[in-house]
């Protein structure tokens, strides 16, 4: 099987060929969203978008534009979430599409041959090369309520985490977790690192924690995957210039 590698350095190419790598990229992108479509969470639908292809090749070879389907997604909370695609002529990959969801985007990325069975695999955009598999499975747990972020109103109780004690009344230091277990967050914890938690009493009565993960951003976690620890007073204030 070819590469977009060999296409631009040894493969002899024409408008045909041009042509029916637009029409096979069509045909793998509405398989995807079929799957994705047919495995979503509770609370989520989708709808169709269209974004316009017109790459170098296509231009060279006088190949028309083409319209590639998208993928937007709304849950009945308001939430938000889309599947773009991107480029097909990629080098490394056959194609690629931006996934976006709340302040979080990764890349999406066929890393098969050409015109060989789809090999999906998605990325953090800030971390391209922490890979894992793209599945129905994995898009339900990013696009799950339990994971998707939600809004935070002002806290005046105080709250009991597991181990800790944390109000919301004064500036008091944020309170600290060590992961301890990241089975299905590969890429959003990291085992054995210093995590800073939230204040959500709603999270802390379903069992979770909420969390600012490697996004930067706060999500729930489960609170079992986690320990609470108590830092130094100097480690709180470099946590604290860090998140500010």
């Amino acid at each position: 099987m070819a590469t977009v590698l060999d296409e631009v350095t040894t493969m002899s190419i024409d408008a045909p060929y041009v042509q029916q790598r637009v029409d096979d990229w069509i045909c793998r992108l509405s398989s995807l969203y079929g799957e994705l479509d047919a495995s979503l969470p509770e609370g989520w639908s989708t709808e169709s978008a269209t974004v316009t292809l017109y790459e170098e090749p296509m231009r060279r070879f006088k190949v028309p534009p083409a319209t590639l389907p998208a993928l937007l997604f709304a849950h009945e909370t308001g939430a938000t979430a889309s599947l773009e695609p991107q480029d097909l002529w990629v080098i490394g990959a056959n194609g690629r599409l931006d996934l976006t969801t709340g302040a979080q985007r990764y890349i999406v990325l066929d890393t098969a041959d050409i015109f060989a069975p789809p090999e999906w695999q998605v990325c953090p955009e800030h971390d391209r090369w922490n890979r894992e598999p793209f599945t129905p499975d994995w898009l339900r747990r990013i696009l799950s309520v339990k994971d998707h972020p939600r809004h935070r109103s002002p806290r005046s109780e105080t709250q009991t985490l597991p181990g800790l004690t944390m109000s919301t009344r004064t500036a008091s230091p944020a309170e600290y977790f060590v992961c301890v277990e990241n089975a299905g967050y590969p890429v959003s914890l990291e085992l054995h690192k210093i995590y800073r938690a939230l204040p959500d009493e709603d999270a802390l009565a379903a069992g979770d924690l909420r969390i600012v993960d490697e996004s930067g951003e706060d999500y729930l976690y489960p609170a079992t995957a986690f320990v609470g620890i108590t830092l130094p007073e100097r480690v709180r204030s470099s946590f604290r210039r860090g998140a500010s």
